[in-house]
């Protein structure tokens, strides 16, 4: 799966041969099963819960991220700068950091949404959320304009309408 915010400087993961054997075993067994089965509806479900665990790991990761931020030099007393050590740490450019971030505080903390838009807006590719993030920091962005972004089914809509706010 490809990074969920890419950026040119994050470095390259290294996946383990153990780690290759796992997966691979487990798609091997998934698609046996359809195989034996004559229902290749196990195989596309399989699928879709990767997809859906993909999504949630961005999730995940921004907020695990704007959490451990929120409580630097507070409950973890560090004298070392957050973005610098979970870059480090994490093998992700300090910008890809900063963006997850950003997104969890601007686009889904700080506008105190109602629940269901806010599991749509959790819904949405993260990239695209990215377009919109310096309109809803600068409180650019209406009611009405929060629901279209609600329903915005890709990431070009995300950013067309981050252009059109800004």
């Amino acid at each position: 799966m490809e990074s969920m915010i890419p950026h040119p400087h994050d470095a390259v993961i290294t996946i383990t041969e153990e780690r290759f054997k796992s997966v691979k075993r487990d798609v091997d067994l998934i698609v046996e099963d359809a195989v034996k089965h004559g229902d290749p509806e196990i195989a596309f479900s399989y699928g879709a819960k990767l997809h859906e665990s993909g999504q949630a790991l961005w999730i995940a990761v921004a907020s695990l991220t704007y959490e451990i931020k929120q409580r630097w030099n507070k409950e973890f007393k560090s004298d070392d700068d957050f973005i610098t050590v979970a870059s480090g740490r994490w093998n992700r450019a300090p910008e890809t950091i900063r963006r997850y971030v950003e997104i969890w505080e601007w686009v889904l903390q700080k506008p105190g949404h109602p629940m269901g838009r806010f599991l749509a807006l959790l819904a949405k590719p993260v990239q695209g959320l990215w377009y919109i993030k310096q309109a809803a920091r600068e409180g650019q962005i209406t009611e009405a304009t929060w629901a279209e972004i609600a329903k915005a089914p890709d990431i070009s809509s995300l950013r067309e309408i981050g252009k059109r706010v800004r």
